[in-house]
């Protein structure tokens, strides 16, 4: 079992174009909860989506694209600036070292599959999720310690690669959701890579053009869950929100058009 570490209070993305404050975070952070809550209830592996039916599993896709739009719209509020006197604490929390507890909670995601039950992948889903905002929580506070540029520039790029390979492992347990609209289920996926392949080249982007070593270790899991699915990733400097929110908008669209068939009693393996 995963180790439980310090409250997550805040929900962050590095995903956005520009980063604006937001005058309100506390309203910010309430609107998020309403945005990701999805309604669970104690169902047994055998009877997985009948049970559940389809109305939790569209609910979870809409919250899911609703969450990561308001996400994308955050400022990194973190922790305030450093007070006078505390440099040298600052300078020792400007480090990886929360970001290294985090990647290793996303390789051990990714080391133990979920079992294939509704409630089991839903579950996943937004455990996954935690670390996401955890790691958004993290860039705050990194970008209000480091006092450099130089210091901060491989701490994002560990952070945006880390966010990139969650989001990767996020886009498996919705394609594995697909009954009864596999349809939806590929447009999430695909959106959820939107977002980590634009956090990938943002970090590029910012460097310059060259791909930093922890982006050139996250792309090829983008990129190949991307080419199964059927979605076309632009080059660094083409990579943009714009283009982001066109695939999530694709999804919003699948969402919509799927009906409401008679429940199925599988997900895919």
């Amino acid at each position: 079992m995963l180790k439980k570490k310090t409250p997550r209070h805040w929900a962050f993305s590095n995903g956005g174009d520009e980063e604006t404050r937001t005058p309100d975070p506390l309203h910010a952070k309430q609107v998020l909860y309403q945005l990701s809550y999805i309604p669970t209830a104690r169902f047994g592996q055998r009877e997985g989506l009948y049970a559940l039916g389809w109305a939790p599993v569209k609910a979870m896709y809409r919250s899911t694209l609703a969450a990561m739009a308001f996400l994308m719209s955050l400022t990194f509020v973190g922790a305030p600036p450093a007070a006078a006197g505390s440099t040298v604490a600052a300078a020792s929390r400007c480090n990886s070292r929360m970001i290294g507890d985090y990647a290793g909670e996303v390789r051990d995601y990714d080391a133990h599959p979920s079992a294939v039950d509704l409630a089991s992948l839903q579950k996943r889903f937004n455990d996954i999720n935690e670390v996401l905002k955890a790691l958004g929580q993290e860039r705050s506070v990194l970008d209000s310690v480091c006092t450099s540029d130089a210091d901060k520039a491989p701490l994002f790029a560990y952070a945006g690669a880390t966010a990139s390979y969650a989001l990767a492992l996020q886009s498996d347990v919705a394609v594995r959701i697909n009954q009864p609209c596999p349809d939806a289920a590929r447009a999430v996926a695909k959106a959820l890579l939107a977002q980590g392949w634009l956090n990938l080249a943002q970090v590029v982007n910012d460097a310059g053009g060259t791909p930093p070593k922890d982006v050139t270790e996250a792309a090829p899991r983008i990129q190949k869950r991307a080419a199964v699915l059927g979605l076309t990733l632009p080059v660094w400097a083409d990579t943009s929100a714009y283009w982001r929110d066109q695939v999530a908008n694709q999804a919003k669209a699948a969402i919509q058009a799927c009906s409401s068939p008679a429940p199925s009693t599988t997900a895919t393996p």
